[in-house]
């Protein structure tokens, strides 16, 4: 073929992909005069039509030539009947998921809630028809082209974006929670997630805000903003929880203001602990080994030390700041209710190869709690949990013969843990 044919060849299937998608679009979404917004990623802002397929005279308009009527024509419309509106001319799959998302609506709720008792079953046909859009089967063979993909998927965030609208709270529930990444980014979808997190019930307050939240990108200022509005004064701590959680998002680190408005947070006694809980372990991911002070001084707090364990750990995660916490628990092992068995839970990192957490340092520590009587038994066994996950199994046998010559009931029963955690090690090689 010439380069000629070739390129008409490939303006013709452009082309035809263009026409279908717009076909697909007719009479559905958001109207094209609403702005467009800029996505990261998810469905993609779907752009107007080009000139030379509008109407340049629509009949309302002043200057427009109203063709006569024929003899026969319907008599005029009364003005206050309403003219029906045109049915949406929407592809199957769209429909398929609109009409799982409407029966979500029949489903028996748990009592006093807008949430379903069984959700498993309830929502099983709206996670088939989604994800049915998000990849669709291949049609006679073919695979579903990625044109096609992106025009479904538009659909689906204009389908969602409606379905925010349902005067069922149900509906808009679930639209929020089993769909976050399928919402658009453009103003007006923000928009309506942004006067959702007004609603009067705590569950769709917190969801519109996970969904608004949902991309990260630290150069959205207007989600920052948002978020510190909401941390400030929503009336919801969930919803403030959602906040604080995004504020103390990595992509933050080292950002100016950001690491003292999460102090401010964690140290405000006029606080909830919910919210200062989550300051404290947000601004491990936000600060650097000079903060490593401001965060072990929550350390002493039953309700924040497992807390700052993790943002020690797991944020900073420096050999500074895995020497703070690890000293601090060494220094009161022998103290009773100093420490809390969910902090010990976590003195072992999720992954036994961490970069730079000391194996050897976290294995004498956490022997010692579990030799420590004035500890409860939980916090003991806790320690244990964590020696299994160190892979401490000669440590393990160690602390198995010193706790057989205990014969209190308390090391009894860690030793029965002791022993629990020896028989599930893999053999040695």
């Amino acid at each position: 073929m010439s380069g000629g044919g070739q390129s008409a060849a490939a303006t013709g299937g452009i082309a035809g992909v263009v026409a279908l998608a717009l076909m697909l679009a007719v009479g559905c979404g958001r109207s094209a005069a609403d702005p467009e917004g800029v996505p990261t990623s998810g469905p993609k802002p779907r752009t107007t039509a080009p000139e030379s397929a509008i109407d340049p005279a629509p009949l309302n308009a002043p200057d427009a030539v109203e063709p006569a009527a024929e003899e026969d024509a319907s008599p005029p419309v009364a003005e206050d009947v309403a003219v029906a509106q045109p049915e949406r001319n929407l592809p199957e799959p769209i429909r398929a998921f609109e009409r799982a998302m409407h029966a979500v609506a029949d489903c028996e709720r748990l009592p006093d809630s807008i949430r379903v008792k069984d959700q498993a079953s309830c929502l099983a046909p709206v996670v088939a028809a989604r994800d049915a859009i998000r990849s669709p089967p291949a049609l006679e063979g073919e695979p579903v082209s990625p044109e096609m993909v992106t025009a479904l998927r538009e659909l689906l965030a204009d389908s969602l974006l409606r379905l925010l609208d349902d005067p069922n709270p149900t509906i808009v529930l679930y639209a929020l929670m089993q769909n976050q990444p399928d919402f658009a980014r453009d103003p007006a979808t923000l928009a309506r997630l942004q006067q959702l997190l007004e609603s009067e019930d705590p569950d769709i307050a917190e969801w519109a805000m996970t969904v608004r939240f949902w991309q990260r990108n630290p150069a959205d200022e207007g989600a920052r903003l948002l978020a510190l509005s909401v941390l400030e004064s929503h009336r919801f701590d969930r919803v403030r929880l959602v906040a604080c959680q995004y504020l103390g998002d990595p992509m933050f680190r080292g950002r100016e203001g950001m690491f003292e408005i999460l102090r401010a947070r964690a140290d405000d006694e006029n606080d909830t602990e919910l919210i200062r809980n989550c300051a404290v372990t947000r601004m491990g991911y936000l600060g650097g080994d000079e903060h490593i002070d401001a965060i072990a001084s929550h350390l002493g707090s039953a309700l924040r030390q497992a807390g700052a364990v993790q943002a020690l750990q797991r944020g900073l995660a420096s050999p500074k700041a895995h020497k703070a916490y690890l000293s601090w628990f060494e220094k009161h092992a022998a103290k009773a209710d100093a420490i809390q068995w969910t902090a010990v839970a976590n003195l072992a990192p999720p992954s036994p190869g961490a970069a730079s957490y000391p194996v050897a340092d976290g294995t004498r520590v956490l022997s010692k709690l579990v030799l420590s009587k004035p500890q409860s038994a939980q916090v003991r066994a806790a320690a244990v949990k964590s020696l299994e996950r160190l892979g401490a199994t000669a440590e393990l046998r160690a602390l198995a013969s010193k706790l057989g010559a205990m014969k209190d009931p308390a090391s009894a029963e860690v030793l029965a843990a002791v022993e629990r955690a020896i028989a599930a090690a893999p053999p040695s090689p």
